[in-house]
């Protein structure tokens, strides 16, 4: 996991860093962090060992995320209305992040 977590917060701290940099020029920087995403990478990686299960059970909203789950997270990140919005990680994890 030591990987995973550091490689996930370089991102983080190079959304914020980005979104620093880039805001006098009315750029937004934003992230979005999904838990285990329904794809097929993941079905025969990491979910075929059972990881999808591993995942709900670490959830309040138990179900698979399917990468529809995401467009209207993004599609509210790019909207002009959230043009305050910058330099933050929305956590699209079916509630994991509160566990």
């Amino acid at each position: 996991m030591v990987p995973y977590v550091a490689s996930k917060m370089g991102l983080i701290g190079f959304t914020r860093a980005l979104a620093s940099a880039l805001g006098l020029y009315g750029i937004t920087v934003n992230a979005i962090a999904p838990t285990m995403v329904r794809t097929a990478t993941a079905e025969r990686t990491v979910g075929a060992g059972g990881g999808f299960e591993a995942v709900r059970a670490g959830q309040v909203v138990r179900r698979t995320q399917e990468p529809s789950d995401l467009v209207s997270s993004l599609l509210y990140v790019v909207d002009e209305g959230s043009g305050f919005l910058t330099g933050q990680t929305l956590n699209v994890s079916g509630g994991s992040a509160f566990l």
